[in-house]
């Protein structure tokens, strides 16, 4: 009997500690989030009474990047590099409109026409060459540009046999008041409407010479996951199984309704057993258990296909179907 309280009072004892040190971490967590919002705020409210407000940055190779800045009420591209800044673009005056915010934050889309380079009328070094040289570009040329782009990173990703991953269907910084005071990327974004058609253009583009990777595709809207799960069946060579995959469900969809919603669209029209799993850019230790919680649903969710007689209840088969969408299927995808 003395064992038996002892034991149980040691047991008691680590809970006590394990709970304590949660609050403790929660505590310190907290703070820190205090002093750094504290310390952020500070700073975007000096570069606001400075009159210079960084709207957006994108970096490119060998050291270099674009920035659009806010300088006294007006927009400018400012190109950098090591040891200077250039001038590349006056953007005219900033307006009081939703729609003006995100014209140029550098998020991309699915660009809205994916033909071949070679088909532009204007060649793409010349739209290159024209926006160095601080001329205005037209909506046409900003495209070409960008289609170009996003054709000549996938090509490169296939011959290294890499990964392209392509996230869309976000609408960014819809409330201007927030972005003026705070910046982009805050938390004032939205679910969009993007459609397939394009994304189809790019892949057909790509297929059509050989040239198309290993793609996963994750749209914010659900509403598309059906659209998108048919569209993948069209460039599945039958080489690479599950060339293209459905990417796990992402951002305001990573949750229990919004996961299920998206293994039931691959497992409706696609193929739920080449399916790689939960995918994440995550670097927080704490994140972690998401993929413990994705992996629980997955098992559920079979569970229920089984129950209701729609999977053959054979515990071999359904251990692989598991395993391989856990672990096996991304091991062999990625080549790690």
């Amino acid at each position: 009997q003395s064992t038996h309280e002892t034991s149980f009072f040691t047991v008691i004892g680590a809970l006590a500690f394990v709970i304590a040190l949660i609050f403790l971490t929660g505590f310190i967590y907290t703070k820190l989030n205090v002093v750094g919002s504290s310390l952020a705020k500070k700073t975007r409210q000096n570069d606001i009474e400075d009159k210079v407000l960084v709207l957006s940055s994108t970096h490119l190779n060998n050291n270099q990047s674009l920035h659009v800045v806010e300088v006294n009420g007006k927009k400018m591209l400012l190109g950098a590099t090591q040891s200077s800044v250039t001038v590349l673009k006056d953007l005219g005056e900033v307006k009081n409109s939703n729609n003006d915010v995100t014209d140029f934050t550098f998020e991309q889309e699915i660009p809205e026409s994916s033909q071949k380079v070679e088909e532009e009328k204007q060649p793409i070094d010349e739209i290159f060459d024209k926006a160095l040289s601080n001329l205005e570009l037209s909506a046409k040329e900003i495209s070409a540009f960008e289609t170009a782009f996003m054709l000549k990173m996938a090509e490169l990703d296939n011959e290294f046999d890499w990964v392209m991953q392509l996230h869309f269907g976000c609408i960014r910084n819809n409330n201007s008041r927030m972005f003026k005071l705070l910046g982009p990327d805050t938390g004032y974004d939205a679910i969009n409407e993007t459609g397939v058609g394009s994304l189809g253009k790019l892949l057909n583009a790509l297929d059509s010479e050989n040239k198309l990777p290993k793609t996963v595709l994750y749209s914010l809207n659900p509403n598309e996951n059906a659209q998108i799960v048919t569209m993948m069946g069209c460039f599945n060579d039958g080489k690479t199984r599950g060339k293209i995959q459905l990417g796990s469900a992402w951002w305001f969809n990573d949750h229990r309704d919004g996961i299920i919603s998206q293994l039931r669209s691959l497992a409706n029209d696609g193929v739920l057993g080449n399916f790689i799993g939960m995918l994440t850019d995550s670097r927080s230790f704490l994140s972690y258990p998401r993929h413990e919680y994705f992996r629980r649903i997955v098992s559920n969710l079979i569970a229920e296909y089984v129950l209701d007689g729609e999977y053959p209840d054979d515990d071999d088969l359904l251990t692989a179907i598991i395993e391989n969408i856990s672990y096996n299927n991304v091991k062999e995808y990625f080549k790690f």
